[in-house]
């Protein structure tokens, strides 16, 4: 009886698809759209497939995924720039400028001394 016990656990837990075969002890499995792997939840958090340090917050979009600090960086749509770089989107795509040197008009980012 106790053999077929055994066998019957060995049996549910290869069945039953758990963390423990994909991310170590501890940590929990992260899947999303924007990609997959393990977390610990006491030092990070996951947002559909981003891993990002618990003082982080998630940066999702169009153009691309990141963790950003809002107290040093800022996000639009993906796009991750660090303060005082402001986001810049337009038809030439997206970047990131310095709005005391530069200024953005339709995604084209062009310096005021005429460079």
């Amino acid at each position: 009886m106790r053999t077929l016990s055994l066998l019957w656990l060995l049996l549910l837990v290869q069945v039953t698809p758990g963390a423990s075969d994909e991310c170590p002890l501890g940590a929990s499995p992260c899947r999303g759209r924007h990609g997959a792997g393990c977390y610990n939840p006491a030092y990070a958090a996951c947002h559909d497939g981003l891993i990002c340090a618990n003082a982080l917050l998630p940066c999702l979009g169009r153009y691309g995924t990141g963790c950003y600090n809002a107290g040093y960086a800022a996000c639009h749509d993906g796009l991750v720039c660090s303060l005082p770089l402001q986001p810049c989107i337009g038809a030439q795509g997206a970047r990131c400028y310095d709005p005391g040197r530069a200024t953005c008009a339709a995604g084209q980012v062009k310096g005021r001394s005429g460079r």
